[in-house]
């Protein structure tokens, strides 16, 4: 669902979602093999279980000089898998300069906590994921839980979601699919069922995503993106307004033959600011990151560290 891409970009404050990006843009490239997100998902849990993978540990660094400073090494991400590969709780951690492996971070202003995770819940065709956030004094005072409930079809392609905040629906998420597992349409309704936005696709006969079309709640065109390969493994996606054509932003992305995410650029025209990623694997597992934002000098690096089952 290569539409989302931009708005998934940061998370937490300016924190990278790397898997999120590596699965949005799998689904808009992949053509030799099973394209419904379920099969992709398999196809994660699979080779997690061959691995043996109990824990990740996604560290992040900062640069200093031109170089990795190892003294701003902070835990950023925590992924736990049961023994099936199937991911039990992921858990998002957004302050720098602590010590690694801290339970919460503090924010040096304000000296309040801000956390997130995610608990993930299996049964049948149903997948269940709850969301908590918090922000409190040392002790978190508050936390927001945002639960969200998958329904699949015959072909585990995820045809329902809703989701709801401490318990109370907040929006309605239902996707189309065409024979070949593709998403075609994507409509939000609000909690009265009346449509919030919708997004529209369109793929070329090998299956890939060619255009995306995004409408308001009055089915007035809000944006349009085109997609196409510029190269060998390499790909675009130039996002337009559609009141003046103007380009709002562009993608540009390289991939192994096996559609693993090798660097990913984005020049974000509106809010003037680029950025881009380098990915490096160890058996198709990624395991380190280098970000690049507005300028040649990279920003954050990042690597995971991975502990298995005895």
């Amino acid at each position: 669902m290569n539409y989302v891409i931009k708005s998934n970009l940061l998370l937490l404050a300016g924190r990278v979602n790397l898997l999120l990006l590596l699965t949005l843009l799998f689904f808009s490239c992949s053509n030799s093999i099973d394209l419904s997100e379920r099969a992709f998902w398999e196809r994660e849990r699979v080779k997690t279980l061959e691995a043996k993978i109990k824990f990740e540990k996604h560290y992040e660094f900062n640069y200093k000089y031109g170089e990795v400073d190892s003294n701003s090494k902070f835990l950023a991400e925590l992924r736990e898998f049961d023994e099936q590969g199937n991911l039990k709780k992921q858990v998002f951690f957004n302050k720098e300069g602590l010590p690694p492996d801290t339970a919460i971070f503090y924010n040096n202003l304000n000296n309040c906590a801000e956390y997130s995770y995610r608990i993930f819940h299996y049964k049948n065709d149903t997948v269940g994921v709850d969301t908590v956030t918090g922000l409190g004094w040392k002790n978190p005072a508050y936390k927001e839980v945002v639960k969200r409930e998958n329904k699949y079809d015959d072909k585990f392609n995820l045809v329902h979601q809703s989701e709801f905040k401490d318990k109370v629906l907040v929006k309605v998420n239902k996707f189309e699919f065409n024979d070949k597992n593709l998403c075609v349409k994507h409509i939000v309704y609000n909690p009265d069922n009346t449509v919030q936005s919708a997004f529209v696709f369109e793929y070329n006969k090998d299956g890939r995503l060619v255009l995306t079309k995004q409408y308001n709640a009055e089915n007035e065109l809000l944006n349009r993106k085109e997609a196409k390969e510029i190269g060998e493994s390499t790909y675009q996606n130039t996002s337009y307004n559609p009141s003046n054509e103007a380009v709002e932003s562009v993608e540009k992305y390289k991939q192994t033959d096996d559609r693993l995410l090798l660097n990913y650029e984005m020049d974000d025209k509106v809010g003037k600011m680029k950025y881009k990623f380098i990915h490096k694997y160890d058996k198709k597992k990624l395991l380190e990151s280098v970000t690049y934002f507005d300028g040649a000098e990279p920003s954050s690096f990042t690597r995971i560290e991975r502990v298995k089952f005895k």
